[in-house]
């Protein structure tokens, strides 16, 4: 059985027609939108998430300070704690042991305003227990801190002081209890008795505890206008 031979396929000579055949595009691209970054809100944070690297000295980033709720300490205050005298007896947290553990840096500064233009006014009796509870600071202890205060402003205020160390050429009797003895004659203000007497707790309580306590200018709204004074209390 033979096959006849098929002849071989072969174009026509000349171009292809054109006639009847589309042009060739490239498919549409759909736009590309450009979306702008949202206004920040008051609630967005201006701290990175943990985990947060920080060195020691730098402030708790704003999403671990909460605000602290204060105890308020005049209705319990007894009016006698207005006669003793500073340190006068000894404070009791001066010889009482820090608790086992105190964590560093616990909490994020916080203020207690006077409750005048004058230390002699004294400082709102505010008493933050989240806070100084765990670092072995009672609502006690920190009340007798902010009395001993306003009796040294108002006992400098009268010439007399609370801190005085060395024997002075006269004596004046100041008997919140009797049998103690005040100088009446020395050369510091207000401010400086006030700041001495913090300088005390200080070294005596709060600093082996992790709290430090400093005096500092309270300003107005304007933050340029002194508005009396503040206690500054910071967890070291």
């Amino acid at each position: 059985m033979s096959y006849a031979t098929q002849p071989q396929y072969a174009p026509p000579p000349g171009l292809p027609p054109t006639e009847g055949r589309p042009e060739y595009a490239p498919p549409d691209t759909p736009p590309i939108t450009v979306y702008p970054n949202p206004p920040p809100s008051e609630n967005s944070r201006s701290d990175p998430p943990p985990p947060y690297t920080a060195k020691a000295t730098d402030p708790l980033p704003a999403w671990s300070a909460p605000t602290p709720r204060f105890t308020d300490l005049s209705a319990s205050a007894r009016a006698t704690d207005l006669l003793h005298l500073p340190l006068d007896p000894p404070p009791s947290c001066f010889s009482t042991p820090t608790p086992v553990r105190i964590r560093t840096r616990s909490f994020e500064p916080f203020r207690i305003p006077s409750k005048g233009g004058t230390l002699s006014d004294g400082f709102r009796l505010l008493y933050p227990s989240d806070e100084l509870g765990p670092h072995g600071i009672s609502d006690e202890d920190w009340g007798r801190f902010l009395s001993d205060l306003a009796i040294a402003a108002r006992t400098a205020s009268q010439g007399l002081s609370v801190m005085s160390t060395s024997p002075p050429p006269r004596t004046s009797f100041l008997r919140g209890k009797a049998g103690t003895i005040y100088d009446s004659a020395f050369g510091k203000s207000t401010v400086v008795e006030v700041q001495d007497l913090i300088h005390v707790w200080n070294q005596s309580a709060f600093e082996r505890r992790k709290v430090k306590v400093k005096l500092q200018n309270k300003t107005g709204p304007d933050g340029r206008t002194k508005d009396g004074y503040e206690l500054l209390v910071e967890a070291l």
